[in-house]
């Protein structure tokens, strides 16, 4: 099994990339007292940075970075760590991140982690880091590690080691468990009929020429449906919408059925 680190750390020295090792060390004595056979390592995005910023202001793929998110793809569990910069995680570590896409790391199990001055930064696991690695559909493990500048010198209690001996076991016990990569859509059913046909509309029940709530156990479904089709077929391209380019356009196909809110309180 393999795992991947990215420090989003930029100074040198780093205290993200200390805390990034330390995580790495603890998953590969962890993984050494079960038998298991682990590879570990470190990317620092202090390295990458340059790459980084001209695939996001070119367009065009760059060896490293592509290297580095093929890695990220195959890897069987991840650490991301960064340091917490006015409540949030670094500029850089999300320039990197929004290359990742929602695919590579979907199913993947990720120990998010992060340094600040003081403890009073933590909550930005919950807050940033953890809605992020969600976003991109990453198996987040449940417990995050937060390293402040004092847990670093804390050598009589080690609080720090202990907590994150208990993130790297989770990590490692989920990449055990093998957490599938594909969350695609499961096989239909042999017995399945096929794609629901289009289905009524709010509005069309209730409002125009719809049939009668009161009426509709008289009717068959064909009735309904047909009598639901033409309604949608007089207001269809009605509602504008703009395009991702702001321009304005009709709906797409797929949801062209859609209907206002104030249409359906009839306002």
């Amino acid at each position: 099994m393999k795992v991947i680190a990215i420090n989003g750390g930029l100074g040198t020295p780093s205290a993200t990339k200390i805390l990034a090792t330390q995580i790495l060390d603890s998953l590969s004595r962890q993984a050494g007292e079960k038998g298991i056979a682990l590879e570990t390592e470190l990317v620092n995005l202090r390295n990458l940075a340059t790459a980084v910023t001209n695939v996001h202001l070119t367009g065009l793929p760059d060896s490293q970075v592509e290297a580095v998110l093929s890695q990220l793809e195959a890897a069987d569990g991840v650490v991301m760590v960064s340091p917490v910069y006015a409540g949030s995680y670094a500029g850089m570590f999300k320039m990197f991140m929004d290359l990742v896409g929602n695919e590579r790391l979907a199913g993947t199990p990720v120990l998010i982690g992060a340094t600040g001055g003081s403890g009073r930064h933590s909550l930005m696991l919950d807050h940033a880091m953890r809605p992020l690695m969600s976003s991109l559909r990453a198996f987040t493990m449940p417990t995050g590690v937060f390293a402040a500048t004092n847990d670093f010198g804390d050598t009589e209690q080690n609080e720090l080691g202990r907590r994150i001996d208990v993130a790297a076991g989770q990590l490692l016990h989920n990449m055990q468990l093998a957490a599938p990569s594909n969350l695609g859509e499961a096989a239909a059913s042999k017995e399945s009929r096929g794609p629901v046909g289009p289905m009524p509309s709010t509005r069309q029940m209730w409002q125009g020429s719809g049939v009668p709530v009161q009426h509709l156990a008289a009717h068959s479904p064909e009735e309904l449906l047909a009598q639901t089709q033409s309604d949608h077929q007089r207001n269809r391209g009605q509602i504008p919408y703009l395009n991702t380019n702001g321009a304005s356009g009709r709906l797409r196909p797929e949801v062209d059925d859609f209907v206002p809110m104030g249409q359906l309180l009839g306002r």
